[in-house]
């Protein structure tokens, strides 16, 4: 894959978990379907990351990581979604602030 394939995944996966949250809120039952969809978009991305970047730098690698990890703790929040508990917000917005955090860290060299 591309980096223009991987970001199309990574825009079509975020969209899917923003919908999802939006209509979890509104109480749309498909919510959960849609957030899962795009929870496995990025988690799926976060893997083809991985493999991309391990002949890189350490820093690289290891924001990889934390974004995989975290990545992670969203499928967490998506499993949250699904059996209806309310602990998915707080998944999301750990999510939320890791990634700010990142996306910063990222672009510093």
């Amino acid at each position: 894959m591309n980096k223009k394939h991987l970001n199309l995944l990574q825009i079509i996966s975020s969209i899917a978990v923003f919908v999802g949250v939006i209509l979890k809120f509104a109480h749309i039952e498909i919510a959960k379907y849609l957030f899962i969809f795009g929870v496995l978009g990025l988690f799926i991305l976060q893997i083809l990351y991985s493999y991309k970047t391990r002949k890189e730098s350490v820093k690289h690698k290891r924001i990889n990581s934390l974004m995989f990890i975290i990545t992670t703790i969203l499928g967490v929040g998506a499993y949250f979604m699904y059996i209806e508990n309310d602990n998915w917000v707080l998944t999301v917005l750990i999510y939320a602030l890791v990634s700010l955090f990142l996306s910063f860290r990222e672009k510093s060299k």
